[in-house]
């Protein structure tokens, strides 16, 4: 009862697309007119926050509004998180790579790699996992490449990506 969730989910096909999200924390809203479905948002403060994905030329872009007290930065032990679902229900190859992945910290103008991922959820069986998370390479990059390839080759829970 009472939660919510708010997502971005695409529908264009995105097979063979390199395509770039960012995620932007923006001010706080004074007017909370329209910003729920579900009728009107607790009184209080709410940060806008924006993720605009961009490929082919085009960018999507989608705001939402979270209570500031909690929203103001990205939650240090959890800067951001690639999540997969439904390999083992859903099979069919998939491969999607991230690289260069970066964070830009408040009041400065320098964005930092985020060089090392932990693996810190996972339904995979251990030791017999075909699905999820391992180092790889994207046109001679270091990436992550999330896929389902069959293979034994996937870091396993507590595990760390490395993407020096």
């Amino acid at each position: 009862k009472d939660l919510w969730k708010r997502e971005q989910v695409s529908q264009a096909n995105l097979t063979g697309k390199t395509l770039s999200i960012e995620i932007a924390r923006q001010e706080v809203v004074k007017d909370l007119q329209g910003w729920s479905a579900h009728g009107e948002l607790p009184g209080g403060k709410y940060r806008r926050w924006t993720t605009t994905a961009s490929w082919d030329g085009g960018s999507y872009r989608v705001d939402f509004v979270f209570p500031d007290e909690s929203a103001q930065y990205f939650i240090p032990s959890r800067l951001t998180q690639i999540a997969t679902e439904a390999f083992s229900i859903h099979p069919g190859l998939l491969r999607a790579f991230f690289w260069d992945i970066e964070i830009q910290r408040e009041h400065r103008v320098v964005w930092e790699p985020i060089q090392k991922w932990k693996l810190t959820e996972t339904d995979a069986t251990i030791g017999e996992n075909t699905w999820g998370m391992k180092r790889s390479k994207f046109e001679g990059r270091p990436a992550i490449e999330v896929s389902n390839d069959g293979t034994r080759t996937y870091a396993k829970k507590g595990e760390v990506i490395d993407l020096k």
